[in-house]
């Protein structure tokens, strides 16, 4: 009798904090964001520019939109974001945390407490990726741990990820008025159920160097007033 209590009670605790709540496919979070995107509008570029991006004529603008990593139950569902420049000794530049206050029992989505909106930042003129820790599985947030980056070379080392090392899936940021110059999408993916929703982030004022766009290989139409989807 005892065990059965305590397994409600466990049943009771979970679903209060989240648990068992089904997390939303990709393109149900696209729509949730007012993004008019399917996975496969995924931006494909290859060769070494590949997940590498360029500061345009403004401080860039990085933000989190969405976290469907872990629950706020979980006391170490810390993530940290940020960028590095492409360099010979990779540094990381940390730009935001965000822990389980970024997702509830009712909406696993929305931003974090910190930071409060967007975050700014001047890369300078080289190239620069961006770049996600999860402290499940890189307690210390270092270099050496878990480091999951834009560019997909850099993350072979992660053993556990074994040949699938393609987990910053990059998007153009479309709304229904069209696709928004110097804007994109991030979808994050640390765990390995390539949800790539673990995280999701938008960026404003870069350029990706060498685009292809899809499958068709062609640069989409752009609109020329950009409006924020998320805000």
């Amino acid at each position: 009798m005892k065990r059965i209590l305590a397994i409600v009670l466990m049943a009771m605790a979970a679903a209060s904090f989240g648990f068992g709540q089904e997390e939303p496919p990709l393109e149900k979070v696209f729509q949730n964001l007012g993004l008019d995107l399917k996975p496969e509008d995924e931006i494909v570029v290859k060769g070494p520019a590949q997940g590498l991006f360029l500061k345009k004529d403004r401080l860039v603008e990085y933000m989190l939109i969405a976290k469907y990593s872990f629950g706020i139950q979980d006391a170490t569902s810390i993530v940290r974001a940020g960028f590095y420049s492409q360099t010979t000794n990779i540094l990381l530049r940390l730009l935001f945390e965000c822990g389980p206050q970024a997702g509830d029992k009712t909406s696993l989505s929305g931003l974090p407490a910190s930071p409060k909106g967007s975050c700014y930042f001047d890369p300078g003129k080289s190239p620069f990726g961006f770049y996600v820790q999860s402290a499940n599985f890189n307690p210390s947030f270092s270099l050496e741990g878990e480091t999951v980056c834009t560019q997909n070379s850099l993350n072979k080392k992660i053993r556990r990820f074994g040949d699938d090392i393609r987990k910053a899936h990059i998007y153009p940021y479309k709304t229904s008025s069209g696709i928004h110059p110097d804007w994109y999408v991030i979808c994050w993916e640390f765990s390995t159920n390539n949800d790539n929703q673990d995280i999701i982030t938008a960026i404003r004022g870069v350029e990706l160097l060498t685009p292809i766009y899809g499958k068709k290989e062609k640069e989409p139409k752009t609109s020329e007033k950009p409006t924020v989807a998320m805000k």
